[in-house]
């Protein structure tokens, strides 16, 4: 299933192909053939990104990418509040964290070779605004909270499709 970008051409399909069991014949055929994946890819593709992954990540990319657009959108809510909080009118924050989520998205994108750590160090000072900001958030354990919401989501997909 697509995420919720793919509204807008910008989502993320993961297609899980398996090799067939040994001896499986093409009544129990497992793998669809090449012009079948194909045409799957393409199909997926119309909206977004498609990367393959085994069966076996399928809930973990669930809670990377399926769920992944909600975490920015929790992100934007929080810059939101904070724009508010120092004096901003809601249409004027809402604008800012808007823009500043894309330009950063497109940067992160177009800097493919690009570690995030050093994108975030290319904007960070030793003793400036952003370190103030930064530090404030890993001591609230925004990463860790990230990563475990993540670990979260792939054990709640995983949880559901055992019944």
């Amino acid at each position: 299933m697509p995420n919720t970008p793919a509204q807008i051409g910008k989502g993320l399909t993961a297609l899980c192909v398996e090799p067939a069991p040994a001896g499986a014949g093409q009544a129990g055929r497992a793998t669809p053939t090449a012009e079948e994946l194909a045409a799957t890819r393409r199909l997926f593709e119309s909206v977004g990104r498609v990367v393959e992954l085994p069966e076996s990540l399928l809930d973990a990319f669930t809670g990377v990418a399926g769920s992944g657009p909600a975490y920015v959108f929790l992100l934007a809510e929080g810059m939101l509040a904070g724009a508010e909080a120092v004096g901003f009118d809601r249409e004027t924050g809402l604008e800012l964290v808007r823009a500043t989520i894309a330009g950063a998205a497109g940067l992160l994108e177009a800097a493919a070779e690009t570690d995030p750590a050093a994108l975030r160090a290319m904007v960070t000072s030793k003793g400036g605004t952003t370190a103030a900001a930064t530090d404030v958030l890993a001591e609230h354990r925004m990463p860790f909270a990230l990563r475990e919401a993540i670990v979260a989501a792939r054990d709640r997909g995983r949880a559901l499709s055992q019944g």
